[in-house]
């Protein structure tokens, strides 16, 4: 029997966020071959496999890999919370004499940084869309389906590295209409919601 699970790898080298999955095997006589699957791209991959494993074996391997992906998101939320407290204590400081006005000027700054005519659009419960990023009057940037120009969604960029998604109601998953997405060159664009939905957006120069 083969079960395959599937999961964004947050937390690979950052500059080269990989996708991983586990395959698992079991034989006859109830032991188990795990394959890690790391995708690097459409057309590079690695498996790493064990075999042989008993299962007190295969879920201590497994909780091992979950309880040190727990002290990862620890860090950095811890890191993400004390940003968020300076963003607040900033945009604070602007707003007490009137002039925060951050949203519309990122708008500006950055109002065709993600047009390209390819991107990648994915969820973990809708798969890989191929897209286009489209300027748009009035310093939004429009996600578009390549198939037939649907609108998958609207950029709305916060810094190089992070923006806001507003999500056309044909591709919203779980009724969610927006999503904030993260990167750290940004190309290869990541974000959860909150029914633990999955996004990647990638923008291909």
């Amino acid at each position: 029997m083969k079960y395959l699970f599937y999961i964004f790898a947050f937390f690979a080298v950052p500059a080269m966020a990989q996708d991983y999955s586990y395959q698992l095997t079991q034989d006859s006589t109830g032991l188990f071959t795990l394959d890690q699957i790391e995708t690097f791209s459409d057309t590079r991959q690695q498996i790493n496999r064990t075999a042989s494993i008993d299962s007190a074996s295969l879920q201590g391997q497994q909780y091992s890999r979950i309880e040190s992906a727990y002290n990862q998101i620890a860090a950095y939320e811890s890191r993400i919370f004390a940003a968020r407290r300076s963003i607040n204590a900033l945009r604070a400081s602007l707003s007490s004499v009137g002039l925060d006005n951050y949203n519309a000027d990122q708008f500006a700054k950055y109002d065709s940084t993600f047009v390209t005519d390819r991107a990648v659009w994915s969820t973990t419960q809708t798969g890989r869309i191929d897209c286009f990023v489209q300027y748009r009057e009035g310093l939004t940037q429009v996600i578009r389906r390549v198939e037939d120009n649907a609108v998958v969604g609207t950029i709305l960029p916060l810094s190089a590295n992070y923006i806001l998604v507003n999500i056309a109601e044909e591709f919203r998953v779980g009724g969610v209409t927006q999503v904030q997405f993260t990167a750290v060159d940004n190309r290869t664009f990541w974000a959860q919601d909150p029914n633990n939905v999955f996004y990647r957006f990638t923008v291909v120069r």
